[in-house]
């Protein structure tokens, strides 16, 4: 976040401190049960919001030449590998002959190539197929050159790994995220380093995970002894950007800025910043890290 918009919500958020209000919408918003519920509105989900652009993680997933991770999530089985000229590669986890995953492991280093389990088909990091078994009973009919792994449109940029998962579909990162790409930039994203990856399944709607970040109301009574000693309940900013969101709450320590001049303010240590990249991704940026969740139906 670049530094005046740091300034900006401090301010604010001193500002809500004083009058022990938050930021709310002119008026509640109304959603029908079914919303969470309509299993034709959970397959019409799954069709229009995961077959577009998806943040597949940041690029300190797959930091060297060699580095690559399998997605599944979307519903589509993608690979994404970097190459030995440092671009990510990404294709269909499906080998060209019988459609059979090449890789099956969640991420690895140090691959020089992805072998099908079923009849040994290799693939090298740019998805090109590289060798087969009995070369010659394909090779008139289905030359090298047209049995590589299917591409699909990737876009690494400002420390992020964008795709989309349908071959030939378009890939317009300045249209997906708006005015909020240069928000997203001065974090410097590239610089970070991968520490941890956790997957969690549960039994209930996608969205009602997006609901919890998008409030911090529920803070005092759900987190009493973990999160609310540290951050204020009930109290925080908001900021639209298109279909995208940010939201800022205010640490404890927040107000200790009140007696420092204003060029020492590290206002990124003194709150919680959370970003709602529609539909399905949250960036949570802490003083010392950054989470990112990706939220997926099953």
């Amino acid at each position: 976040m670049r530094r005046d918009r740091q300034m900006h919500i401090a301010k604010r958020l001193l500002s809500l401190l004083e009058t022990r209000e938050t930021e709310m919408a002119p008026a509640a918003n109304r959603l029908e049960v079914s919303a969470y519920t309509c299993s034709q509105r959970a397959k019409a989900e799954r069709l229009a919001l995961f077959r577009g652009p998806q943040l597949i993680g940041l690029s300190s997933l797959i930091p060297n030449p060699g580095d690559f991770i399998t997605h599944d999530h979307s519903g589509v089985p993608m690979l994404f590998a970097r190459d030995d000229t440092g671009a990510v590669r990404g294709m269909l986890n499906m080998c060209r002959h019988r459609g059979a995953k090449v890789e099956r492991s969640r991420c690895g280093s140090a691959k020089r190539a992805f072998s099908c389990p079923y009849h040994a088909w290799r693939y090298d990091l740019t998805g090109q197929l590289i060798s087969r078994p009995r070369g010659e009973a394909f090779d008139a009919d289905m030359p090298k050159s047209e049995s590589s792994l299917l591409r699909i449109p990737v876009v690494e940029q400002d420390g992020m790994i964008w795709a989309a998962p349908e071959p030939g579909a378009a890939l317009d990162l300045s249209r997906t995220l708006g005015s909020v790409a240069d928000e997203l930039a001065a974090y410097n994203l590239a610089s970070y380093s991968h520490f941890e990856t956790r997957t969690l399944t549960r039994q209930m709607n996608w969205k009602l995970v997006i609901d919890t970040f998008l409030e911090t109301y529920h803070i005092s009574t759900l987190h009493g002894r973990t999160i609310a000693p540290i951050i204020h309940s009930d109290l925080a900013t908001f900021d639209a950007f298109g279909p995208h969101i940010c939201m800022a709450a205010a640490r404890r320590t927040l107000e200790g800025l009140r007696h420092q001049p204003e060029i020492e303010w590290d206002v990124i240590a003194k709150t919680a910043i959370v970003y709602v990249l529609f539909p399905n991704v949250v960036f949570v940026v802490q003083g010392d890290h950054l989470e990112t969740w990706h939220v997926y139906p099953d």
